[in-house]
């Protein structure tokens, strides 16, 4: 990926969309640790999940321990590995997570102003989603077209002010099931493909995964692409990468139980 897009670019808004159960969250998570163990000050800010379902699976990626596999059964060497991620994690982390079930548009703009505000070396910070975002407009709280054009030109805008990246995440509708994701999909409105600087659509074979069972070796080496359908700064082609279902990590090359090099 980092051959494709040399990396977000702060003042642009990206978007990486995906059908529902693809893995919005888990693209989020495995790039936003793989930035911050780089040095880079992350953040994220959660409408759909639990703040602590967030650091759940950026310690199940960090330690490539299964939350619920410990929880059956404790290992000694798992748990280990797991508690040690976290206590890293808690020790002067460069990853803000923040999570809010308040959906007004008003409310998440002035969460993130405050968010770089506190954490002026922020370069990044992802949003998980954009179409659960309401607007501050009773009038337009039925017009999810309305609405979905007003966030993401509201999330375009705080990019450029705040000169910081942010992803958005998106979800694209029914009609890619079964196919390869397009930008016409990305479900509400043709705002989120042109107010982006950058599109990443994720695309992988839900089947191939239901088709694998409890067998945790095929599990961890599901194929996936991200299909980088909009450049403004440069070139656009596909990542053929790799799925580790168990810890939700994508990652490059396949290698040991799916242990792999970065993204």
């Amino acid at each position: 990926m980092d051959d494709i897009i040399h990396g977000f670019v702060r003042g642009e808004l990206v978007t990486i969309g995906c059908r529902p159960s693809i893995g919005k969250s888990a693209i989020a998570t495995t790039i936003m640790s793989n930035q911050e163990k780089a040095g880079e000050v992350v953040g994220m800010l959660t409408i759909e999940m639990k703040v602590e379902a967030i650091v759940e699976r950026v310690l199940q990626i960090r330690s490539g321990e299964n939350i619920f596999k410990l929880a059956k059964n404790p290992t000694t060497l798992g748990m280990q590995k797991y508690m040690a991620e976290a206590a890293a994690l808690s020790d002067g982390s460069n990853m803000i997570i923040e999570g809010t079930t308040n959906r007004d548009l008003g409310n998440i703009r002035a969460m993130i102003k405050r968010m770089k505000r506190d954490n002026p070396l922020m370069s990044v910070l992802y949003l998980d989603y954009l179409q659960l975002i309401r607007s501050s407009n009773p009038k337009m709280q039925t017009d999810e077209v309305g609405t979905i054009t007003e966030s993401s030109g509201v999330m375009m805008d705080l990019a450029k002010d705040l000169d910081l990246a942010i992803v958005q995440l998106a979800q694209c509708n029914r009609d890619s099931d079964g196919g390869v994701p397009l930008m016409k999909h990305l479900k509400g409105s043709s705002a989120i493909e042109q107010d982006s600087g950058t599109v990443i659509l994720v695309h992988r074979d839900l089947q191939a995964q239901l088709a694998c069972g409890n067998n945790e070796r095929e599990l961890a080496v599901l194929d996936a692409d991200l299909i980088v359908c909009k450049n403004r700064s440069g070139r656009t082609s596909t990542a053929n990468v790799k799925f580790n279902a168990l810890t939700t990590e994508f990652y490059s090359d396949a290698n040991d139980y799916g242990r792999t090099n970065d993204l």
